[in-house]
């Protein structure tokens, strides 16, 4: 038996302002949900700046390890420098095998 498809909208939730009680502000249980997620949210892109400095750290403490010649006149990208990092890593060990 073919199951019968109806065509429903997706459902949106719409912010709601918050509730004022003679002068006292009291939230919806929905405004209560949207702030928690929304803290959580910014606790997150923290933590993500946090780990993308340290890696562009990483980066950069690799960058001036590996031997580049200054012909590009600007930084080395990311991929270009574990390029360089990888034909650096290989050829110094060639030379330890002669």
């Amino acid at each position: 038996m073919p199951l019968k498809q109806t065509a429903s909208k997706p459902e949106v939730r719409r912010r709601r302002r918050p509730l004022r009680h003679q002068g006292n502000r009291k939230y919806r249980d929905d405004d209560v949900i949207d702030m928690a997620v929304a803290e959580r949210r910014l606790v997150a892109n923290a933590r993500e700046r946090r780990r993308m400095m340290m890696l562009n750290e990483a980066f950069d403490k690799l960058r001036s390890v590996v031997p580049v010649e200054e012909t590009y006149g600007r930084r080395l990208s990311k991929y270009d420098t574990l390029q360089l990092a990888q034909c650096y890593i290989r050829a110094l060990r060639d030379l330890l095998k002669h």
